[in-house]
C-alpha cells in the first residue's frame, strides 16, 4: 500500500503470542488495513486511544491486566472501536463473556483468512452504523433543540401574525431533517445481522422522529394563512409616519431623536399594507433596541428602481451599537439573535426579509460597529401575482 494511500481501517492487534500477531499482521496488511501490534495492554489501549482505532483484536492472556478489563476500557475510551476477541476452542466461555462486555466478536485459533478478513469487514460495517447513529442523533437532538425553541417562542406570547409567518417555513426545514434521520432508521431496520442493542436504541429514536414529525405538522396547521392576502393601494410615507406613532413617544424618552425625510412625491404603493406596517415596525423596534443610551433614528424614502421596474426606497438608520461582522451575514436567519432572552427570539428580521420577497423585493443591512446600521429596503410599486402565488414560509 503506498504511504499516501489512505488504510482500509486502523487495526490494534494485542496478543501476547508473536507468531499469532505476526500471522494476522500480514493478512490484514495485505488487504490494505494498517495494523499495530502491541504485546500487552497497556500498549495497545494506548495505541487505540492515540490512532483512535477501528478495530481491537484483543487475545488472553495479556501479562500486565485481565483481558476483559481491557475490552471494557477499551469500549470506554474509544467507543467507536470495535472489538474483537482472539481465543482458542477450549476457551470459548472466555469469548462468549467478552461480547457481553461489548466485544462485536471473536475469532477462533489457528487463524483462518478468509474468516478473519470477514470477521474484520463485518466488524467494520458495525462501526459504520455506530457512527451514523451517532451523528443521526445529533441530527436529530438539533432538530428537537430548534423545535422546542420555537415552542418556546409561543408561550412568549409573540404576535401571532409573527410567529405564523416563520413557524410554518422552519417546521417545513425540521421536517426535511426528520424525513431523512426516518429513512436512514429504516434502512438500519432493514439489516437482518443488525445488533440487537443498537436496534433498540434505533427503534427509540425513530419513536423521537415520529413526535417531532406530529409536533411540526400541527404547528404548520397552525401558522397557515386563513384567506387571500389584503392587497390594496396606499401611501407609504403616511403608513410610515402612522406606524412611527406606535413607538415615537417610548423613543423620544429614551432619547432618540427622530429624523424623517419621506419624499413628498412618492408613488402609492400596491400591496399587503398590515404586512408592510409590520416590517417598518419590525425595523423600527431593532433600531431602537440597538440604541440604549439613546441616539438618532433616520427615516427615508425614494423612488428606485427594484428588478428593473418602478419602485420605492425604505432606509431606516440608527446611531447605535452596530453589528459585528460575523453576525452581519446572519441577521436574516431565523432564530439568530444577539439580544437577550427577554427582549428578542431571533424572528422580526427573518420575517421581514419574508414579506419583502414576498413584495418582489430585497432587503439588505449594513452596518458598522460603534457607528450604527442602516436598513434599505426596496419594493415593487406593483408587485402583481406575487402577491396571490407566494405564501409567507411557504418555501
Amino acid at each position: 500500500m503506498d504511504a499516501l494511500d489512505e488504510p482500509r481501517s486502523r487495526v490494534v492487534l494485542i496478543d501476547p503470542d508473536p507468531h499469532v500477531c505476526e500471522m494476522l499482521r500480514g493478512i490484514l496488511s495485505a488487504e490494505g488495513h494498517s495494523v499495530w501490534v502491541a504485546g500487552n495492554g497497556a500498549q495497545g489501549l494506548e495505541a487505540a486511544r492515540a490512532l483512535p482505532c477501528d478495530v481491537a483484536l484483543i487475545g488472553p492472556p495479556l501479562p500486565d491486566m485481565d483481558s476483559l478489563e481491557a475490552i471494557t476500557t477499551l469500549k470506554e475510551s474509544v467507543p467507536q472501536a470495535q472489538a474483537i476477541a482472539l481465543t482458542e476452542f477450549s476457551s470459548l466461555g472466555w469469548a462468549i463473556e467478552a461480547m457481553r462486555r461489548g466485544a462485536f466478536g471473536y475469532l477462533l485459533k489457528p487463524i483462518y483468512p478468509g474468516l478473519s478478513l470477514l470477521t474484520i469487514e463485518r466488524a467494520l460495517e458495525r462501526k459504520r452504523l455506530w457512527e451514523e447513529n451517532r451523528q443521526m442523533g445529533r441530527e436529530l437532538k438539533k432538530a428537537l433543540s430548534e423545535l422546542s425553541h420555537m415552542q418556546e417562542i409561543a408561550a412568549h406570547g409573540e404576535k401571532l401574525a409573527i410567529l405564523g409567518q416563520l413557524t410554518a417555513g422552519a417546521a417545513h426545514e425540521i421536517l426535511n431533517s426528520t424525513n431523512i434521520v426516518s429513512m436512514h432508521i429504516q434502512r438500519w431496520l432493514q439489516e437482518e445481522a443488525l445488533d440487537a442493542k443498537l436496534r433498540e436504541t434505533l427503534e427509540a429514536v425513530a419513536r423521537h422522529v415520529e413526535r417531532a414529525v406530529r409536533l411540526c405538522d400541527r404547528l404548520r396547521r397552525f401558522s397557515r394563512r386563513g384567506g387571500a392576502p389584503s392587497i390594496e393601494r396606499f401611501d407609504l410615507n403616511q403608513l410610515i409616519s402612522d406606524t412611527l406613532g406606535f413607538v415615537e413617544q417610548g423613543m423620544r424618552l429614551d432619547d432618540i431623536e427622530i429624523r424623517q425625510d419621506l419624499d413628498p412625491a412618492m408613488p402609492e404603493l400596491v400591496g399587503d399594507r398590515d404586512q408592510i406596517a409590520q416590517l417598518i415596525l419590525c425595523v423600527i423596534r431593532n433600531a431602537w433596541d440597538a440604541m440604549p443610551e439613546g441616539g438618532e433614528l433616520g427615516l427615508r424614502t425614494e423612488p428606485c428602481e427594484a428588478g428593473g421596474q418602478r419602485g420605492v426606497c425604505i432606509r431606516v438608520s440608527d446611531t447605535g451599537c452596530g453589528i459585528p461582522p460575523e453576525n452581519l451575514p446572519r441577521i436574516f436567519d431565523p432564530f439568530f439573535t444577539t439580544k437577550p432572552e427577554a427582549r428578542g427570539t431571533g424572528l422580526g428580521l427573518s420575517i421581514c426579509q419574508n414579506i419583502v420577497e414576498r413584495h418582489g423585493g430585497r432587503i439588505r443591512a449594513d452596518s458598522e460597529v460603534g457607528k450604527g446600521t442602516t436598513i434599505t429596503i426596496q419594493l415593487l410599486l406593483e408587485p402583481g401575482e406575487r402577491l396571490n402565488a407566494v405564501e409567507p414560509g411557504s418555501g
